[in-house]
């Protein structure tokens, strides 16, 4: 008989309990050192806001008696600032101070709303305002490059002051005229000939030195004295005594209104 029949045999004589303790028996743990578990804790309880009553009816407030008083003292604090706050923007925002005529009040977020456009509003203004001071200063920097750019064209020595004559030629040119126009009327007419040719004459001739003096006198006399210039001047001269004088029409009355026509010329010059 073979070795694994003789132990099926023996299992067979085993009796029922200890067929049932082997099943339910737990084989030894081997030697370890003792490790300590540590014991499971359980999960706090969560504290709501609010705690039912298990009466019925109203919940109860966790907040203790004392805290309560403290806690709406704050929230009457953060809605007077929040108060306040809308009556600063309904000063400062035109929109909003309109409000007080319309009867309807408007939401919060309204008020936000129309606060928000009027500070775009200011930043496009701010903005275009300091768009054109960039462009005056940059207009008062040109300016100021052209000022030096004249400084420097400017002879080192300075330019000569023009005296004032002592004795005016206007002064003397209305008394020459006068006194000739009542010697001969028919000095009037060359009177308005020769008045364009004075006024460029006071222009130009100066008299600080000699040299100065007989310089713009030849410039004068070389730009207003030539041909080319003198008969567009005396047309002109005689246009304006046909049209402004009986000569043409009763030349007999001449002799007396030229007179008359060098007073007035005298007068309105000396109103000038």
């Amino acid at each position: 008989m073979s070795f694994y029949t003789m132990t099926g045999l023996h299992r067979n004589l085993q009796p029922e309990s200890t067929t049932a303790q082997s099943l339910f028996s737990v084989p030894p743990l081997p030697d370890c050192p003792a490790v300590s578990c540590p014991s499971p804790t359980l999960p706090a309880p969560s504290l709501s806001p609010v705690s039912p009553n298990p009466r019925g009816g109203r919940p109860v407030n966790p907040l203790p008696r004392h805290k309560r008083s403290s806690h709406i003292n704050a929230e009457h604090r953060r809605r007077n600032k929040i108060q306040t706050g809308f009556e600063t923007l309904k000063e400062l925002v035109p929109a909003l101070a309109e409000e007080k005529n319309i009867s309807t009040k408007e939401s919060k977020s309204a008020k936000l709303h129309k606060a928000a456009e009027h500070v775009r509003g200011l930043k496009f203004d701010l903005k275009s305002q300091q768009d054109e001071l960039q462009a005056l200063r940059q207009e008062i920097a040109d300016l100021n490059a052209q000022i030096m750019t004249f400084h420097q064209q400017l002879p080192a020595t300075g330019i000569a002051v023009v005296e004032k004559p002592a004795c005016h030629l206007e002064t003397m040119y209305r008394d020459y005229l006068k006194s000739r126009t009542q010697e001969n009327w028919k000095f009037w007419i060359f009177s308005v000939i020769l008045r364009p040719l004075f006024e460029s004459y006071s222009r130009v001739v100066t008299s600080v030195t000699t040299t100065s003096f007989l310089q713009t006198v030849r410039d004068w006399a070389h730009e207003h004295l030539t041909l080319v210039n003198l008969r567009p001047c005396v047309l002109s001269a005689l246009r304006h005594i046909s049209l402004n004088s009986s000569i043409l029409t009763e030349p007999e009355k001449l002799p007396e209104e030229a007179p008359r026509r060098v007073m007035e010329m005298l007068c309105d010059k000396s109103v000038k």
